[in-house]
């Protein structure tokens, strides 16, 4: 493996005398010129469904990837555009409001092709789609770093963990739905753009290859909450917009997150991420595990081996799978000396808010409600979480008991009205303030 230093994003800092780097490994592209204009089109009364008013085929011969970017779109209430990949059938389907939060681009498609469909409803008049330009991906050139003289990662498949473009970070998610990874991973909001989930293996030459649209998913930018102020200083916390195939959250799809925990003491850390490699393990997903060096305070320290794009992986108590910290940088040398670093979950800002801070008598509630078309969930997130369980009261009536965690979710999918909610400790009955959210269709 070849020796390398990133400083894509972050600034060199020194400690113990080696330089440690911020593990990104930023997205390689290009972008060219790629005109189409659909021209105006309107609905027909008589038809019961969109129909088909435009269709063409955006290629960039020989490119192994691309994502298109539209200069103008005017989609109406009902009409949308599907995406097809003529290299393995991968789907997307645009209307306006998943566009917007696509921020007027498509999903990453593997190839070089892809089919545009523009449908057009009845009630729709003067819909059109124009575009400049397309963004293709080319050959990675990034060299490697690693902790002694062998990387020990291999492959693994743990479906909390995500792939973060364009930056090329990884990112995870917690229970309430959120994804955490690295704050100068998260701080660039024109960078942060595209979660993604079930990542393939990369192409022999080691460009990287995408999922479906299926498991890409748009950050909402405005959500982040972040802080990039160096070692132990340094994470993040965002939100995706449901997915534009599935209208399920990352949470949903996936099923699974990580349990978060205040722990420096754990002998073995795992790091599992999407860090840079040789051939079809470029930025896929791969984990290793080595000893804890000496973690104290807000940094995590450990020798375990990472590469650029692991930036903003979970650090892990191989003993227990509760993630203790964010992985942000790498300091390991090959001949077995300096450790790679990560803010512990001992950082007060990055605890209060991942962790279950607990204290005090008063429950203080906050919800808000996520809806696209007629799927609806409200997100309530209370404070303190004291453990035990707590009833959680919709307009009154107990509809859940659960974990005194910090945070669930309620389903208000095919509802509409005002929901007021409380949270009510089972064991001492202390009960929140009231939070009302509001579900129209």
């Amino acid at each position: 493996m070849r020796n390398f230093s990133l400083s894509v994003v972050a600034a060199l800092v020194f400690a113990a005398g080696h330089s440690l780097h911020a593990q990104t490994s930023p997205l390689r592209y290009r972008t060219q010129s790629y005109t189409v204009d659909s021209g105006l089109h309107s609905g027909k009364g008589a038809q019961s469904e969109a129909q088909v008013a435009f269709s063409t085929t955006v290629k960039a011969a020989g490119v192994p990837w691309i994502r298109l970017s539209f200069s103008e779109v005017s989609l109406g209430k009902r009409s949308y555009l599907t995406l097809t990949s003529l290299y393995d059938g991968a789907v997307q389907r645009l209307d306006a409001g998943a566009l917007a939060q696509w921020q007027n681009s498509s999903a990453y498609f593997n190839g070089d092709a892809v089919k545009l469909d523009l449908y057009v409803a009845a009630a729709d008049r003067n819909v059109f789609v124009r575009m400049n330009q397309v963004m293709v991906g080319f050959e990675s050139g990034d060299p490697e770093t690693q902790c002694g003289p062998v990387d020990d990662r291999v492959a693994s498949t743990d479906d909390r963990a995500a792939r973060l473009l364009n930056v090329g970070c990884t990112a995870w998610l917690i229970e309430d739905g959120r994804l955490v990874s690295a704050g100068h991973c998260v701080s660039s909001s024109g960078s942060l753009n595209t979660v993604e989930f079930n990542v393939p293996p990369s192409l022999p030459n080691g460009i990287i290859q995408h999922p479906g649209p299926e498991d890409q998913y748009a950050v909402n930018v405005a959500t982040r909450v972040f802080s990039d102020a160096g070692i132990g200083n340094d994470w993040g916390v965002f939100e995706t917009f449901p997915n534009s195939q599935t209208g399920l959250t990352p949470l949903q799809a996936q099923g699974v997150f990580f349990n978060v925990a205040q722990d420096l003491t754990p002998p073995v850390i795992r790091i599992t991420g999407y860090g840079i490699d040789d051939g079809s393990a470029n930025q896929t997903q791969q984990t290793s595990t080595g000893p804890n060096a000496g973690s104290s305070g807000t940094t995590m320290r450990y020798k375990t081996d990472t590469e650029g794009g692991n930036s903003g992986s979970p650090v892990i108590d191989e003993a227990t799978g509760n993630a203790v910290g964010v992985h942000t940088n790498g300091g390991c040398l090959t001949n077995g000396g300096g450790s790679n670093s990560g803010t512990s979950t001992f950082n007060t800002a990055l605890w209060a808010q991942i962790g279950n801070n607990g204290g005090g008598d008063e429950i203080t509630l906050t919800a808000r409600v996520r809806q696209q078309g007629n799927r609806a969930r409200a997100s309530l997130r209370w404070d303190p979480a004291d453990g035990g369980e707590v009833d959680i009261l919709r307009n009154g009536v107990v509809v859940q008991t659960t974990a005194d965690d910090g945070s669930t979710v309620d389903n208000l999918s095919g509802m509409t009205g005002s929901f007021t909610y409380q949270v009510c400790e089972t064991d001492s009955g202390t009960c929140s303030n009231e939070a009302t959210v509001t579900v129209s269709l």
